[in-house]
């Protein structure tokens, strides 16, 4: 059996709406048995305005592999 995900937020400043956080993933996950899973999942972190020499965007590949006792 295999399932989809997704998240996407937003996070903004009250003083100034300009200055936000926005996260997206997207990930899989399938299972190899009744006790394992295998899971990626794609992360983007985009700072609008980012402290000092910060890049705006970051972006990650996490893979999990899971396993139940």
């Amino acid at each position: 059996m295999a399932s989809l995900k997704h998240e996407a937020t937003a996070l903004w400043k009250t003083q100034d709406l300009d200055d936000a956080l926005y996260t997206l993933s997207a990930g899989i996950s399938a299972a190899l048995s009744s006790r394992a899973q295998l899971s990626f999942e794609g992360l983007n972190v985009y700072k609008n305005r980012p402290p000092g020499l910060t890049r705006k965007n970051d972006v990650a590949l996490i893979t999990a592999l899971t396993t139940k006792f």
